[in-house]
């Protein structure tokens, strides 16, 4: 399946690449042209064109809050899908990690190129799983259409109860778990499995 993204594609261009067969657009207003009353560009389509799933980086580094509300009034949260694009020091805890030959800063919730050179820095990627950017939405009242689904699943040995929710953000769907004697996480595009500390309550996340 093709996405369109990190492209200056006109929203013409878009469109051709839509009847073509494009399902989806990536880190929307990230690397793509922006809205322009006269060209709505790449981003302004992905808004517009309801056959494509238009991925968002919630850090609120990425896309700033508002933006967030208008894609969300434009497409309503059943058409975004939630990313996290996060890098590899994501959730290591450190400020200063180095892949590639490179430096990368944490600032935020996000990583960034160092200045250098006489130029700014540059956003590099996210330092933040799905989970946090979810809770932190929350705490910012950006009403991203996140609905929690909760199932205990009881061990017949005496082992501590296991309990499973899958929080629901649009599109997206992410499962946390949680157990006290194992530690387990997986994330990817649309999946992060995270152990939190205390009981688990899906609809505080």
């Amino acid at each position: 399946r093709v996405s369109l993204g990190h492209s200056a594609a006109t929203a013409e261009d878009a469109r051709r690449a839509a009847r073509a067969g494009a399902v989806g657009a990536t880190h929307l207003f990230n690397a793509m042209t922006g809205v322009h009353h006269r060209d709505v560009g790449l981003a302004g389509f992905a808004l517009c064109e309801r056959s494509l799933f238009a991925e968002w980086i919630g850090d609120l580094q990425h896309v700033g809050p508002d933006a967030i509300r208008l894609a969300l009034a434009a497409r309503g949260p059943e058409g975004l899908c939630l990313i996290s694009d996060a890098l590899a020091g994501a959730g290591s805890g450190c400020d200063v990690f180095h892949s590639h030959g490179r430096e990368h800063e944490r600032r935020g919730g996000a990583w960034y190129y160092p200045a250098r050179d006489g130029q700014e820095a540059r956003l590099a990627g996210s330092a933040m799983c799905q989970l946090e950017m979810v809770q932190q939405l929350v705490a910012r009242g950006i009403d991203a259409g996140i609905a929690g689904h909760r199932r205990e699943i009881l061990d017949v040995s005496p082992k501590p109860t296991i309990t499973v929710a899958i929080v629901f953000l649009g599109a997206t769907w992410i499962l946390v778990w949680q157990r006290d004697d194992a530690r387990v996480e997986r994330s990817g595009l649309a999946l992060t499995g995270l152990v939190l500390p205390g009981p688990l309550d899906a609809r505080r996340i």
